[in-house]
């Protein structure tokens, strides 16, 4: 017992000191995996042995817990300040039976997935064993398989029977406490119980095995934050992390949004469809067969929306995909330019990295998105660099316009590798017609946004008005105004606060439906 306790707390230092971000590790199973390989399984990694366990009402989960007063394992509830409770042990372990009974409900039922397949009597019954030790202030919990006994050896991917070890308390020291952490901590560790046990390990891709896992926090449990604090390692290095791909650095954690986009967008049965591929072939291979065989898309065009997306809904502050977007880290843009001259910009990138560019010539800002699709080193978990370089102009003789006084060119090797857009540009804009007046005197008119290519005169239209310095001033759902048998959409020239906006030049987007329409105009006096 303390020889496996000394490993579990030798893993952590190991992980806290590989990462870039060392403050907290959601879960051990790379950590262990990594172990596992250095020791030769000369522990196995045995399980822990508790003092009593607890059967679930529906007999599904046993959790083992120790009661001694003098038990460094003892859990307990924590107040606000992490400050354990006295005598809440039992508060503990039901508050663990009600919300794990909650995270199996909704992973299975939304889904559509199995419970994991049961251990024999390996943890004193068949079934799944939630083990609840003091695991420090860092770790929120982690899953373990039994190495020596695989469910069918012969295949690359081996599946095995799982247990889960969790925190007593969730106290001093964690960034989310008590029971949110909790919460989390088995919305995360259940999720791996199905992958291993029903879809086996690809040992290459643990980081896509973290990024599902993580996935399922807000999902399960909407109004959980914490997976934001991962967030913020992704909105800050996406020009570094590829989506796909293993990092020594990062381990999949921070790329939870990327799921998160597809659940919302096609719905919760394409992470069960790709799963189920993941049995057959590895996870980058599997999600591509499924997007382009169930939805008529790929990895490559989903990450484009993606892209884009999360920068001009984070700059809104509204979304389509995501909740609590408000609580979202900043994202990122790599260079700032404020053009007088010619600016050569050269630069390498590994697949399926994303790099934002917001370019300022005069009154005009434009925001220049850079994405690396190269698809072999995307299915193959390769890190290649590939070049690139803008050249961006303060003048239109470029290849591609950005205002009437700036456009770039962009240089590749391979152009089916890459994808470049202005997102405030035509190329973002679905076919609406533009705002008028244009310039508008907001004391005389009111400005109107026509929605010439709208079908369903029921949609919802969301008009944001942005700053030229891109900060959103107003965002609102707006009625459709039939006129003439045409659909218009107007804006009366306040901001969120009711006050009639300044002169100058403004932004805006009009979204109805998926479709969003895009571009600027000036306000005059």
């Amino acid at each position: 017992m303390k020889i496996v306790l000394f490993l579990i707390l030798f893993c952590c230092k190991s992980f806290s000191d590989d990462l870039k971000n060392p403050e907290f590790s959601k879960c051990l199973i790379q950590v262990n995996q990594k172990l596992k390989k250095e020791r030769q399984i000369a522990v196995s990694l045995q399980r822990p042995t508790l003092e009593k366990y607890l059967i679930s009402k529906n007999g599904k989960f046993k959790i083992h817990f120790d009661t001694s007063k003098f038990s460094g394992n003892l859990p307990s509830l924590v107040d606000q300040a992490g400050e354990r409770i006295i005598n809440t042990e039992k508060q503990f372990i039901d508050s663990v039976e009600y919300y794990f009974n909650e995270v199996i409900d909704k992973e299975l039922n939304l889904f559509g997935f199995s419970f994991p397949p049961g251990d024999g009597n390996l943890g004193g019954g068949s079934e799944l064993d939630i083990y609840i030790l003091d695991l420090g202030n860092r770790t929120f919990g982690y899953t373990e398989w039994d190495e020596l006994t695989p469910i069918d050896g012969t295949r690359q991917n081996k599946r095995f029977t799982t247990y889960i070890v969790i925190d007593n308390d969730y106290g001093k020291g964690f960034r989310t406490k008590g029971i949110e952490a909790l919460k989390t901590t088995l919305a995360h560790e259940f999720f791996h119980t199905i992958q291993i046990g029903h879809y086996g390990l690809w040992n290459e891709f643990l980081h896509y095995y973290e990024m599902s896992a993580e996935s399922m926090e807000p999902i399960v449990f909407p109004n959980t934050i914490d997976y934001l604090n991962d967030l913020k390692d992704y909105f800050q290095n996406h020009n570094k992390i590829s989506l796909m791909s293993s990092d020594s650095r990062y381990y999949g954690y921070e790329r939870a949004l990327w799921n998160i986009f597809l659940n919302s967008k096609f719905g919760y049965n394409i992470t069960k469809l790709i799963w189920s591929e993941i049995l057959n072939q590895t996870p980058t291979y599997a999600q591509e067969k499924i997007l382009k065989t169930n939805y008529s898309t790929t990895t490559a065009k989903e990450f484009i929306n993606f892209t884009s997306e999360n920068y001009l809904q984070l700059k809104n502050k509204s979304s389509q995909y995501y909740t609590n977007i408000s609580f979202f880290p900043e994202l990122i843009v790599d260079e700032k330019i404020n053009l007088a001259s010619n600016n050569l910009i050269t630069f390498s990138a590994k697949n399926f990295t994303s790099r934002y560019f917001q370019i300022i010539s005069g009154i005009d800002t434009s925001l220049v998105v850079a994405i690396n699709l190269n698809e072999n080193d995307m299915l193959m978990n390769y890190s290649n660099l590939f070049q690139a370089s803008f050249l961006f102009q303060p003048t239109s003789i470029g290849v591609y316009k950005l205002s009437t006084n700036s456009s770039y060119n962009f240089t590749v090797q391979n152009k089916s590798d890459w994808h470049h857009s202005n997102l405030f540009g035509k190329n973002f804009a679905v076919n609406y017609s533009s705002p008028f007046p244009n310039p508008v005197n907001l004391d005389k008119s009111l400005l109107t946004f026509p929605l010439n290519s709208i079908e369903n005169r029921n949609s919802k239209v969301k008009l944001i008005i942005m700053s030229s310095d891109l900060n959103p001033i107003y965002s609102e759902e707006e009625e459709i105004i039939d006129y003439s048998g045409n659909p218009y959409v107007v804006w009366k020239g306040n901001d969120k606060f009711g006050n009639k906006v300044a002169s100058g030049i403004y932004f805006y987007s009009v979204i109805v439906d998926e479709n969003k329409s895009a571009g600027k105009f000036a306000v005059i006096k």
